[in-house]
């Protein structure tokens, strides 16, 4: 997904999306996603969610259902879209 094409490398052909703004277009995609399906959205956030309690959180969810997470220190305005679109998903009954 860019807002411009990328210069051409020597090789290597890209596929891309392009699209007029490419922040309002990961949101859009990550609300889709998050609507789609059966799937259930935890947030922990605040100045004190550090990593463990994050990990403990999601140990415990993914015995009953799968979990997706951020990895590393994706809590941004691009990580969070990107994160969200990577988790798996439940499908929706039918």
């Amino acid at each position: 997904m860019v807002e411009r094409a990328p210069a051409p490398a020597a090789g290597f052909e890209a596929q891309y999306l392009m699209v007029p703004d490419t922040q309002a277009a990961l949101e859009q995609l990550a609300a889709w996603a998050a609507c789609t399906g059966e799937d259930r959205l935890i947030g922990v956030t605040a100045a004190r969610a550090r990593p463990l309690p994050r990990k403990i959180i999601a140990a415990l969810l993914a015995v009953e259902m799968p979990v997706g997470k951020t990895i590393g220190n994706l809590n941004n305005q691009l990580g969070c879209p990107l994160s969200s679109c990577a988790w798996p998903r439940r499908p929706a009954r039918q």
